[in-house]
């Protein structure tokens, strides 16, 4: 009896590798159609870009382009100075940290602001119960930016936003 089933288990293992095997050979056969897909649609590209000075079509090949040529344009916004992302750091009500906003803005400006402590060499203090704490987060906002920008500008590195810490 025990040499019936594993003759029974042998049969049902081969079929299942006998399945699997179907199986890649069918997704092998799928990936080597894709690729002669790409490559056809890749060579056509090349060609228009070939036939035309910069690579753009000419005027006539832009109504008969089956593949659509349209070049995503970089979305644009204005630089956030990082005296701007430290004031909102310590004076924004609700805490930024503690806002809706998302996680990735929180990330960048925590960043930004820890890095800009890094220049502030004799230290500050903002008391929340001052009159003048937010006009003490600017001051110290701007004297950050200031050393951070010299910093930079030492390492001949022109980039003034916030994004770019």
């Amino acid at each position: 009896m025990g040499m019936l089933r594993k003759f029974h288990q042998s049969q049902a293992i081969s079929s299942d590798y006998q399945y699997q095997a179907a199986v890649i050979s069918g997704l092998i056969e799928l990936n080597k159609r894709r690729e002669e897909r790409m490559t056809a649609v890749e060579s056509e590209l090349k060609i228009r870009k070939a036939a035309t000075p910069g690579g753009m079509p000419s005027e006539d090949e832009k109504g008969t382009c089956e593949i659509p040529c349209v070049k995503k344009k970089r979305k644009k916004t204005a630089t956030t100075r990082l005296s701007t992302v430290w004031y909102e750091w310590y004076t924004r009500e609700p805490r930024l940290w503690m806002s809706e906003a998302s996680r990735q803005q929180v990330s960048n400006s925590s960043n930004t602001v820890v890095f800009m402590k890094l220049f502030l060499d004799d230290g500050f203090t903002l008391d929340e119960h001052l009159k003048s704490f937010k006009e003490a987060a600017i001051v110290y906002g701007e004297r950050a930016e200031e050393r951070v920008v010299a910093f930079l500008a030492r390492r001949g590195i022109t980039a003034r936003g916030a994004g770019i810490i």
